[in-house]
């Protein structure tokens, strides 16, 4: 029997923190891969949304060939916090709700329309209170700096010019789901 197991939390820092069985985190850490979240590698996007749009196509029995080209466009700025898994429920979603015979902006939803997470874009910061704005824009930019260095508090405090203190309190405030270092 082989074992393959996925997570994006760090089991060594969890082992070392008594949250996971050590014997458990030895046992399946034969071999260890690690892969980049799907928003660092967008290159990786037109090719897993095309495979998943034939496989569900024939799933539900559509005849949708691709996407238009808006509707790529938002796939691929689009940040995808659920990764791959998230890419291919959206493709399922829209080869269900497209009546065309190709994907279009409207067949998407509305998170990918508008940025992750179904927040405004900067663009509509003038429909946002003050507070609401400012709050918006340290939450981007914390994921930005946090991006940059790698998941490294300290360089990420860095970059934005606080302490890792602050930067804490900030990614607890903003309820920010980050797989993050403390070097």
């Amino acid at each position: 029997m082989r074992v393959v197991a996925a997570t994006n939390h760090n089991l060594e820092g969890m082992v070392k923190e008594g949250h996971f069985r050590e014997d458990l985190f030895w046992r399946l850490n034969v071999v260890q891969v690690a892969v980049s979240p799907l928003r660092k590698r967008k290159d990786d996007i037109i090719p897993l949304a095309s495979y998943f749009l034939e496989k569900y196509a024939s799933k539900h029995g559509k005849k949708i060939t691709g996407f238009s080209r808006e509707a790529m466009e938002m796939l691929l700025s689009y940040h995808f916090p659920g990764n791959v898994r998230e890419l291919e429920n959206i493709v399922e979603r829209a080869v269900i709700l497209s009546e065309e015979d190709l994907i279009t902006s409207d067949d998407l939803p509305i998170s990918v329309k508008n940025g992750q997470d179904g927040e405004p874009m900067p663009d509509s910061f003038q429909e946002l209170t003050l507070p609401e704005a400012v709050a918006l824009l340290e939450k981007k930019r914390i994921e930005k700096a946090l991006e940059e260095a790698n998941g490294v508090k300290l360089r990420a405090a860095s970059l934005l010019g606080i302490s890792e203190r602050v930067l804490r309190y900030k990614i607890d405030k903003y309820g920010l789901d980050v797989d993050c270092q403390d070097i």
